[in-house]
């Protein structure tokens, strides 16, 4: 492939020019692709029906991060419905599309939240007919206290501990998402309320409208439903591991990943075993390993190098191949 440099970021990224692409790696399930995704998912060779997107796109900070931001975010929802369209046109019926992105953003000069969200929610579902099937809460304790000038030194606010994954579907009849697939063990008191006969005796609630009837909830269940609010580090092994990487490489480490037991969840809840997941903003491709670990195939892009360069190790193991032309890219 034909590949050319933009401009320098200041700590050395190097990021790929928009007509531009390169196979970086590869294994048997999925392929990892230096370039700017709308080069990769608007190609009119690409005809291969996507049945997840998950991603993290860059968020609309006022501090931008190395890799860039855009902070209008007016903007900012044109530029991902931008990303977004390619993708929409090849999702297979009942195919699901996850965005992690930011909560905390606020009104310049103001302790009040912007609504870039509800906004961005309206235009997918305006500009492409995407149905929202859930605002998935992701809750993060160990997320570092914020915002600083609104919460710890003026007061108004409440620390953050949440980001949101709002979740399409094309066609939520046909959803390929299962719960089934994401259940967890339940807890021995649950599992002892179960063996013991679920509800010892009828019971009516809320004015009529919950009934209970005696033995309810005693069927013997492969686990428990998740809740739509999950809990998960935003660090853990597989992140440090590739930051630890990074630096032995002499690469900057990405400062945003998202952790992988997030995207190894959302994985697995909302594709099948064989079904095509791709993320256009992949980062470190943590949507790819857990791909990989689930046996869905994957296409991860990444304008971005070095990024792209410390995600080879979380595919060590197996029939990785790497491309000598992208390893021995020169700056």
């Amino acid at each position: 492939g034909n590949w050319a440099l933009v401009s320098h970021k200041k700590i050395e990224l190097h990021s790929i020019e928009s007509a531009s692409h390169m196979v970086a790696m590869s294994t048997s399930l999925g392929v990892a692709i230096w370039s700017k995704s709308n080069t990769i998912f608007s190609d009119p060779d690409f005809n291969e029906p996507i049945h997840l997107a998950l991603t993290s796109p860059p968020y609309p900070l006022r501090m931008p991060r190395a890799y860039g931001n855009e902070v209008d975010t007016h903007k900012y929802i044109d530029f991902i419905c931008e990303v977004m369209e390619p993708i929409v046109a090849r999702l297979a019926k009942g195919g699901n599309i996850a965005l992690n992105i930011g909560n905390d953003i606020f009104e310049s000069g103001s302790p009040a939240r912007s609504t870039y969200v509800e906004r961005l929610v309206i235009a997918l579902e305006d500009r492409f007919g995407l149905k929202l099937m859930d605002r998935l809460v992701w809750s993060c304790p160990n997320k570092i206290p914020g915002p600083i000038a609104y919460a710890s030194k003026k007061r108004m606010q409440l620390n953050a501990g949440f980001e949101p994954v709002i979740w399409f579907c094309n066609s939520p009849i046909d959803c390929i998402a299962s719960n089934q697939r994401v259940l967890r063990a339940h807890t021995p008191e649950h599992q002892k309320f179960i063996d013991t006969g679920g509800h010892r005796k009828a019971t009516v609630n809320g004015d009529g409208a919950y009934v209970k009837k005696a033995g309810a909830w005693s069927n013997q269940t492969a686990g428990t439903i998740p809740k739509n609010v999950m809990t998960f580090h935003n660090t853990c092994a597989r992140g440090r591991e590739v930051a630890a990487y990074a630096k032995s490489i002499g690469v900057p480490a990405h400062g945003a990943k998202m952790p992988f037991s997030l995207a190894d969840f959302l994985v697995r809840f909302l594709s099948r075993e064989g079904d095509l997941v791709v993320d256009p903003f992949s980062g470190t491709c943590t949507t790819g390993q857990a791909a990989q670990n689930n046996n869905r195939r994957w296409l991860c892009t990444d304008m971005m190098w070095e990024y792209i360069r410390q995600s080879f190790v979380r595919f060590n193991e197996g029939d990785r191949y790497i491309n000598p032309a992208f390893m021995n890219a020169r700056f």
